[in-house]
């Protein structure tokens, strides 16, 4: 078992080290009006998403885990810490949301996921990831409105790579711990719903940001 103080030491060099990635300047001079409201729209649900992901594996999930598995944690932390600071200095550039996703709400969701199981608290936060790669798969189509925006794309890319391997990692510790294959689809299935009715208010920005075809008009 690890000490929280170790935990604490690791944490913020994590933070120290991110600290860098925060002056990255993105291009968004060629996104639409239509195409930077939409994003700026998108944004906050990702970032909320990775806050909760750094608190889980540089805190909650280390309970009970191996010094091995712990590097790993940290590592993926480290990770969340730069998505967030890439979407933070894309959101600089951005407008100001006109739609807001649900704060009530999105708290309650995240506090769902807070459980002295580490079972399921690894599989819900690896459902979670899921979800966010298939979000953001549909905004890096070939064909969709950001094709033409190749610094937005490598960010985003970048992130689900990351998150496409968070993913496994934590399913493959829930099943370590006792998870069922059935069990993590039905915990898939319960974040999916949960969060398809989140997400509800920015599905209309979702859907033109992903949308084939056309870009958004300006």
């Amino acid at each position: 078992m690890l000490k929280s103080s170790v935990t604490d030491v690791e944490l913020h060099k994590i933070q120290c080290e991110t600290k860098i990635t925060s002056s990255l300047k993105i291009d968004c001079n060629n996104l639409s009006e239509i195409q930077a409201l939409d994003l700026a729209n998108c944004l906050p649900f990702l970032a909320c998403g990775e806050e909760s992901a750094v608190h889980a594996f540089s805190h909650s999930l280390l309970k009970g885990v191996t010094s091995e598995e712990a590097e790993e944690m940290y590592g993926i932390a480290a990770d969340e810490l730069r998505h967030a600071s890439y979407l933070e200095s894309l959101r600089s550039e951005l407008p100001k949301p006109s739609i807001h996703l649900p704060v009530d709400a999105m708290s309650r969701f995240f506090r769902r996921m807070l459980t002295k199981n580490s079972a399921l608290h690894f599989a819900q936060v690896a459902a979670l990831d899921l979800s966010v790669c298939r979000l953001i798969s549909t905004l890096l189509h070939p064909h969709a409105g950001l094709r033409n925006h190749a610094q937005i794309r490598d960010i985003l890319g970048e992130i689900a790579r990351d998150e496409a391997r968070h993913v496994s990692v934590a399913r493959n510790m829930a099943i370590k711990l006792g998870m069922t294959p059935l069990a993590l689809a039905k915990v898939n299935l319960d974040i999916d719903l949960q969060l398809s009715n989140l997400l509800s208010p920015i599905r209309p920005s979702l859907d033109r940001l992903s949308r084939r075809g056309n870009p958004c008009p300006v």
